[in-house]
């Protein structure tokens, strides 16, 4: 999700606003009424991997912030665990995703912008979303085990040579 006006999509204001439509902005939760959640599941902007060049028995990474609906990962990694492909989920998130600094008046809206939400007190959604961010990150790395690959989540506030780094020696262990 992005903050519309504040560099990366949301933009935050003080007082009473109006959605989009005109009406009153929303107090509920992020993605409400728009087909989406606070964790984007539903929207049409967020990809599924693509395992169509994995060969068997081989070696994949899949990097994204798997917001989006996990259907798409849990298939891509059974048919991966069905083909003997062993590797490691990256998730890779924003520091603000993992702390949710957003209060009053903020819009959220997705980068392809399929998914947008209002609300008046987003200070309210923290402790909510950060529960749903903390359950999708338990179930990427249950879902990565279960599959016999390797989970990590990386942060775009810390240098990618760690991450990097990790990758290799995960598909250097292969289990």
């Amino acid at each position: 999700m992005g903050v519309e006006g504040g560099g990366d999509g949301v933009e935050e204001a003080e007082g009473v606003g109006e959605s989009e439509g005109g009406g009153q902005a929303d107090e509920g939760c992020v993605g409400g009424g728009d087909g989406g959640d606070a964790l984007g599941e539903g929207a049409d902007d967020y990809g599924t991997p693509d395992v169509s060049g994995v060969a068997s028995h081989g070696r994949a990474v899949f990097v994204s912030d798997f917001l989006g609906d996990p259907g798409g990962v849990e298939t891509a990694l059974a048919w991966a665990s069905d083909k003997g492909v062993r590797g490691a989920l990256v998730q890779v998130l924003d520091p603000a995703e993992e702390e949710f600094p957003f209060d009053g008046r903020t819009i959220f809206e997705s980068m392809g912008g399929t998914v947008r939400h209002e609300t008046l007190r987003a200070g309210d959604l923290r402790a909510r979303y950060l529960d749903r961010l903390a359950e999708r990150k338990a179930r990427l790395a249950v879902m990565a085990q279960a599959s016999g690959w390797h989970y990590l989540c990386h942060h775009t506030g810390q240098p990618a040579q760690a991450a990097l780094l990790w990758m290799y020696r995960a598909l250097e262990r292969g289990h």
